[in-house]
């Protein structure tokens, strides 16, 4: 999209954070691996955007995970991703039902 946006003076820049501490995400009823506090990540987006970054991922653990999950064929990453939807579901009906 930035490609295609770039000629018309427009920059898209993704940004894909891990789990931030916001209001939102302390309402969530499971583990939030690798928590970034509020003022780090906008920080973090901060430096990205003024470093005119394409791609902003952090925390680094999961640009990690990230660059892993590409390596993976399809239909083992579907089956991985499969998995865990199956495992949120689940962790999320044994919560309502307490």
């Amino acid at each position: 999209l930035d490609r295609l946006m770039r000629k018309s003076g427009v920059r898209v820049i993704h940004v894909a954070p891990g789990f931030v501490a916001t209001d939102m995400s302390a309402s969530l009823n499971m583990e939030l691996p690798y928590l970034v506090s509020l003022d780090d990540a906008v920080k973090i987006i901060t430096r990205g955007i003024d470093r005119e970054r394409r791609e902003i991922m952090f925390p680094w653990q999961w640009r990690v995970a990230a660059v892993f999950l590409s390596l993976l064929p399809d239909w083992l990453l579907v089956r991985i991703v499969g998995q865990t939807q199956k495992s949120l579901q689940n962790d999320r009906s044994d919560s309502q039902a307490n």
